[in-house]
């Protein structure tokens, strides 16, 4: 037995006109059952402890198509079929999953965002960075060192920005997690899952996006000239 069922009881259950009461015994009581509707209880016992006029229900793990026609000659009239599929496109988590293929597409436009917004900066400051780099040239900053500040300094920037942006959705998701279930009284409860796979994939990126940008601005930096660099700065 799933769900409030006493442990001794009677049943009575009844079908196209027939009605019969028998004594139910509870042997176990596992958590799930496949097929329980809501909280509604739910009684399994062999099919031969049953009433013959009660309806069948099958469950079938194979193609509708041809487990349909094999039910027929088998001399099992089906009345009703559904399949997982249908259930699922017909459900209210068809709903949350398309919220969260729009929430997806915004998070790639933001990391875009951020991809740009790390262009601009880097823009920004390559004005006075190409002036303290030809003056530190001349006092004997090695080439390697700048290019390993720049590196540090851009990947330091989106190491934070990426650690606040995974505390921030650990918080949020825990707050909104519990609303995101369209059926609260049918199990499971709705579980947060870390994306192992992203995380590494995440950080691959920030690396290469660090080291891409020093590079390029090592490049410029190479090839400003110290006269030009001060007659646009001043």
């Amino acid at each position: 037995a799933v769900g409030d069922v006493p442990a001794r009881t009677e049943l009575r259950v009844s079908a196209g006109g027939d009605s019969q009461a028998f004594a139910v015994e509870v042997e176990g009581r596992p958590a799930l059952w496949p097929g329980r509707q809501g909280d509604r209880p739910v009684i399994v016992a062999a099919r031969d402890r049953l009433p013959a006029f009660l309806p069948t229900e099958m469950w079938v793990a194979a193609p509708m198509a041809g487990a349909r026609p094999a039910l027929v000659r088998a001399g099992l009239p089906v009345s009703l079929a559904r399949t997982a599929a249908g259930v699922r496109s017909a459900s209210d988590a068809v709903a949350v999953e398309l919220t969260f293929g729009f929430v997806e597409a915004l998070g790639a436009l933001a990391g875009l965002i951020a991809v740009v917004g790390l262009v601009l900066y880097v823009e920004e400051r390559q004005r006075v960075r190409e002036i303290s780099y030809a003056l530190s040239r001349r006092m004997g900053l090695g080439r390697a060192t700048h290019l390993f500040s720049v590196a540090v300094e851009l990947g330091t920037m989106l190491a934070v920005a990426t650690l606040t942006g995974c505390a921030v959705a650990w918080v949020a998701a825990r707050a909104v997690m519990a609303g995101l279930d369209t059926q609260p009284s049918v199990p499971p409860r709705p579980a947060l899952t870390v994306p192992h796979l992203l995380l590494p994939t995440l950080a691959g990126a920030m690396v290469a996006l660090a080291l891409a940008g020093s590079l390029l601005v090592q490049r410029r930096a190479d090839a400003a000239r110290l006269a030009e660099v001060l007659r646009r700065a001043g």
